[in-house]
């Protein structure tokens, strides 16, 4: 989703980074000797130069330009200020903030002269509230900029909205009307011959054909941005699509074609020395080569892709790394070395996962101590405002100081002495209104201290009163209710003691075939290798990684059992890429294939969906004869998505299909022999009824059995 609005930015943004520091070096000169008027816009124009190309320093300055303009300057440049901290805050991804601050700037403009702002502003609120997911709030501020655009007869504006349209659109998959905007947006970029424009919008509409699976179609729009982007020297744009013409060309089944594109789009980067995207087309061929079985090419990539990962600081880029490098040395039977990389991807992984939720949470506590803060300000500036009226003080140097002052510049000796003369009255006029003000204040206070006393004695003495009338009426129902819970209690009891004896039994039953087998494990490979059977001892490994496997995944079912139990687990919905996600799931299984939608996002918790996938792959594996097959597939249903495991098998007896999920603990032995984890489908379930989600099985004519998770969009 950050990518689609994250490459609007790019190719609307442009900078020489020689113009910008000349412009910095000038603007710093002006500042010893400007007005305090004059300050906030001077820093802010400081702060708007260096951003592009030194971050902290802009911030330094834009916060100086908000400080003097609250004080000093008008509310234009206040807003204006406040539009270029959501800028700041929005290149950032700090998209909460920068809404924030996008809000402040609107609530300035919007009976504004300069309606101009006024819709850059709505617009780019609207982008970040597309990136936020906020799809109906964006597309209302877009409407609102292109109202405005339209209005001020600002051809550009109005296209470059249009675009921002498309891509809401687009992002909810509405690929009609996505096309529809981006025609709209191209035939005012052909008007007034914008070839900058018109490659974004043929980008766009490339993208759309691309999603549409019409990967030639998709390819014609690519190669026309790309020509229009090499003409207006936008390189980074050019790197991107490429790399995107390579994947079309993957998808196509051109392995070469795909592979061409990847080195041209690297040969972009490293020119530009753009290393963040250069990581993107380095996985792409290492993803390619791997499926070629070239591995040492697949090895060598995506370790020159973790690098750059790791001195960018790209955690997402460096997990998807290790992963690949755990896939590639696993199949060169580098067991320790692939073990080492799979530990790494899952420790990167749960780090995303902690860091998002610690932003989230960091972004919502600023926010609240932002709102209170202000508040506390606002109160105390009413109320010393009031205090000021009421007592006639006001904040401009007193009368007395104003007569001494000229007293002592006066060289006339008689108008000196009268003038001292007034101030010494003056003096005793203010001394006297400061002393009855601070007289009638200390009044105020000790009536307003007796009528809050008063109104907490009154307040005290109902509510006592009210709590022992209500604590003597209830008391008896409380008493007979008492009693009743007690009663289903023990019964409820008394089932879940049977039911936990029950469990522990099937557990056990399915723990001891694993455990049996790898006894005495040691002893025969002692045996095997005086008698120089190298294969035998391979073949025990195996059966050794298997059978530890099946208890692996017993334990983990007990254990989330034990936790939903508890009520330890809490459900935390994300955004998931469900292809991705799948082949975590399925690394190293070669009888599953993998057909999810490569740009497929859902969003739920990942580690309900990971136990739910989870066992029904296992289940698959289990029931799934040597030449049969695995499918995981996914379907869009209007507001669901179908994620489905499909598996060659004989079928589910039809008595037993509706009671499948049900809270029984039951195991089944697989076609080899594999235990049954027994409680993995109750566990399937209970995580299916947290995230509103419904589980399904399905046979077909005895060929296929489908179990299917149903998730709402």
């Amino acid at each position: 989703m950050k990518y689609i609005f994250a490459l609007l930015l790019l190719i609307a943004y442009h900078t020489d980074t020689f113009a910008q520091q000349h412009k910095i070096d000038s603007l710093q000169k002006c500042l010893p000797t400007a007005k305090l008027s004059e300050k906030a816009t001077i820093h802010l124009q400081i702060g708007q130069a260096f951003n592009p190309i030194h971050i902290d320093s802009a911030l330094v300055h834009l916060q100086k330009a908000e400080k003097l303009a609250t004080q000093y300057s008008s509310k234009e440049v206040l807003g204006e200020i406040y539009g270029t901290l959501g800028r700041f805050y929005a290149d950032k991804q700090d998209l909460v903030t920068a809404s924030t601050y996008y809000e402040k700037a609107i609530a300035i403009f919007q009976y504004s002269t300069n309606q101009k702002l006024y819709a850059r502003y709505c617009y780019n609120l609207g982008i970040a509230y597309a990136m936020q997911g906020k799809y109906t709030q964006s597309l209302q501020l877009f409407q609102i900029a292109l109202d405005k655009r339209r209005a001020l007869k600002d051809p550009l504006g109005e296209a470059q909205i249009l675009v921002g349209i498309a891509l809401v659109h687009r992002s909810q998959n509405n690929l009609e009307n996505a096309l529809s905007y981006y025609q709209k947006a191209g035939e005012i970029a052909e008007n007034i011959a914008d070839n900058l424009l018109k490659g974004q919008v043929l980008h766009g509409m490339g993208f759309c054909y691309y999603t549409l699976k019409d990967y030639a179609q998709a390819l014609v729009y690519y190669e026309k941005s790309t020509v229009l982007f090499q003409e207006n020297g936008r390189l980074n744009s050019v790197g991107t699509t490429l790399l995107t013409m390579g994947y079309a060309f993957n998808e196509l089944k051109n392995k070469d074609k795909a592979l061409e594109y990847y080195q041209k789009s690297i040969a972009i980067f490293e020119k530009i020395k753009d290393n963040h995207s250069l990581t993107n087309p380095l996985v792409a061929i290492a993803r390619l080569h791997y499926d070629r079985r070239n591995l040492e090419e697949s090895y060598n990539y995506i370790k020159r892709a973790l690098q750059l990962a790791q001195e960018n600081s790209l955690p997402a880029e460096a997990r998807e790394a290790y992963g690949l490098l755990f896939e590639i040395t696993k199949k060169q039977g580098k067991y320790q070395e692939s073990l080492a990389y799979l530990e790494k991807h899952l420790a990167v992984r749960d780090s995303l996962l902690n860091i998002d939720k610690v932003r989230e949470f960091a972004n919502l506590e600023t926010k609240f101590q932002v709102k209170g803060k202000q508040g506390e300000i606002d109160l105390l500036a009413k109320d010393k405002l009031l205090l000021d009226k009421e007592n006639g003080i006001v904040k401009v140097e007193k009368e007395s100081q104003r007569l001494y002052a000229l007293a002592e510049r006066e060289t006339n000796r008689r108008k000196a002495d009268s003038l001292t003369n007034l101030a010494q009255k003056a003096q005793l006029k203010e001394q006297k209104i400061e002393a009855e003000a601070k007289t009638k204040q200390a009044l105020q206070n000790q009536t307003v201290a007796q009528q809050r006393n008063a109104l907490y004695i009154l307040a005290i003495t109902i509510g006592l009163g009210t709590l022992i009338l209500l604590l003597i009426a209830r008391s008896r129902q409380a008493q007979q209710k008492t009693n009743r819970l007690l009663q289903t209690k023990n019964t409820q009891i008394q089932q879940l003691n049977q039911w936990k004896d029950k469990i522990f039994a099937t557990i056990a039953h399915d723990l001891r075939s694993p455990l049996t087998a790898m006894q005495g494990v040691s002893m025969q490979i002692d045996a095997y290798i005086d008698k120089d059977k190298l294969d035998k001892v391979k073949q025990i490994g195996t059966a050794v990684e298997k059978n530890t496997a099946t208890v692996t995944a017993i334990l983990d079912n007990l254990l989330h059992w034990a936790m939903l139990q508890t009520q330890q687990i809490t459900l935390v919905p994300q955004n998931i890429y469900l292809h991705n996600f799948v082949q975590t799931l399925t690394v190293g299984k070669s009888q599953i294939q993998n057909l999810v939608p490569t740009d497929w996002v859902v969003h739920t918790d990942e580690t309900a969906l990971a136990v739910i996938l989870r066992n029904f792959l296992s289940n698959a594996l289990k029931f799934t004869p040597t030449d049969g097959h695995i499918l995981v597939t996914a379907d869009r249903q209007a507001s669901i998505i179908v994620i489905a495991v499909t598996n060659t098998s004989e079928g589910i007896a039809p008595e037993k299909l509706e009671t499948l999920f049900a809270q029984k603990v039951a195991s089944q032995d697989g076609l080899q022999g594999e235990k049954g984890k027994g409680m993995g489908l109750m566990l399937c379930q209970a995580f299916a009824e947290k995230m509103n989600a419904e589980l399904t099985v399905q046979n077909n004519e005895g060929q296929t059995t489908t179990f299917s998770v149903r998730l709402p969009i």
